[in-house]
């Protein structure tokens, strides 16, 4: 079953007959659950992951996406003047229309899960996406840090979400697999890498760094 609405599902369908085409590749190395990894590569990240992968997943996001108020304080301060160069009044009217829709949208639509950060919050963020892999479903994180970079040089990436395989393997005794995502623009492929496994039994610190390299590998790979 799908964890997309039916209308999302159509309206994908519509849209992939007019846009560019996008080789798939890899997507039978993919055994749920598991957490998928990838990068921004600006807006067309998001766009491109939930327009042609063929496996489903949850994508983390940032916890303002989820409260119409939060949201529109985000839009109207920084998205739109800053990132779209909008002029504030406009930015302002504009954001007061988009923050109701897309905060319904990512609530019950695409399930995303919120991302919170600080010590005290993140634990939720963590406490949700495992209830996610517990029900055999998979996860997204987008982990670069500076998320309009693209080509080969990645840069810095977030790894704190490799507490999740620690975390996971806490509650239900089951290693958990990251699978990098890469997506090449100039090539038009998706392409998923081969699963790396999460070990309990290494040192956290040994095997954080382990599979941050491995998935930058694979993320490079393709550039």
């Amino acid at each position: 079953m799908s964890i997309y609405p039916r209308w999302f599902r159509a309206v994908r369908a519509v849209v992939r007959v007019f846009a560019e085409k996008m080789d798939v590749r890899g997507a039978e190395r993919v055994q749920a659950p598991c957490v998928l990894v990838t990068r921004h590569l600006n807006n067309y990240g998001p766009v491109a992951v939930y327009l042609y992968s063929p496996v489903e997943f949850h994508i983390w996001s940032l916890h303002m996406f989820f409260d119409a108020d939060k949201c529109r304080e985000h839009f109207a301060n920084y998205t739109l003047p800053q990132r779209a160069r909008m002029p504030k009044p406009l930015a302002r009217a504009l954001a007061r229309l988009m923050s109701y829709p897309i905060a319904w949208f990512f609530r019950t639509q695409i399930r995303a899960v919120p991302v919170w950060r600080g010590l005290k919050t993140v634990m939720k963020t963590f406490d949700l996406s495992v209830d996610e892999l517990e029900k055999g479903e998979n996860l997204l994180i987008m982990s670069d840090v500076h998320y309009a970079q693209e080509g080969k040089e990645i840069g810095e990436i977030y790894t704190g979400f490799l507490h999740l395989g620690k975390l996971y393997y806490k509650r239900t005794g089951k290693r958990l697999s990251f699978v990098a995502m890469s997506i090449n623009r100039k090539e038009k492929y998706l392409r998923f890498g081969e699963p790396i496994v999460f070990d309990p039994t290494v040192p956290f610190a040994q095997e954080k760094e382990r599979i941050t390299e491995a998935l930058l590998q694979e993320l490079r790979d393709d550039y």
